[in-house]
């Protein structure tokens, strides 16, 4: 669906820019704003990441980082995640954080890795 989107709603000129994916990455997100804080380019204080979704007062959903990368696969988004510590920035939720790293070239092949990432309760 990504890769589907990404080509069809993307100029020529900017598709191998990665805000023109991150900004597909939110119109795809869009359905879950009424349970989820979409945010792009969120501090993490080791870097920031691409995309961030914080599930809404009330909501028992995971939490999400999505990092984008281009020309340089899948691995390095989750490497970037857990390398910069990105899901310790979210440390006011506990439970399950889902990890997505999406990368696509200029072929325009699109590929996608998600990881569940378990979190201790913080104590009160």
């Amino acid at each position: 669906m990504v890769e589907e989107t990404h080509q069809n709603m993307t100029s020529v000129l900017a598709y191998n820019n990665e805000n023109a994916l991150s900004c597909i990455i939110s119109v795809l997100c869009f359905y879950a704003e009424n349970q989820y804080f979409v945010i792009r380019e969120f501090p993490t204080g080791k870097g920031v990441a691409d995309i961030v979704l914080i599930h809404k007062p009330r909501v028992q959903k995971p939490a999400m980082v999505i990092e984008l990368k281009f020309k340089k696969g899948v691995t390095a988004a989750i490497d970037q995640i857990h390398n910069n510590q990105y899901p310790d920035r979210l440390k006011a939720f506990y439970g399950e954080v889902i990890l997505v790293g999406i990368a696509y070239d200029k072929r325009k092949a699109h590929d996608c890795v998600i990881e569940r990432f378990e979190r201790e309760m913080a104590p009160c």
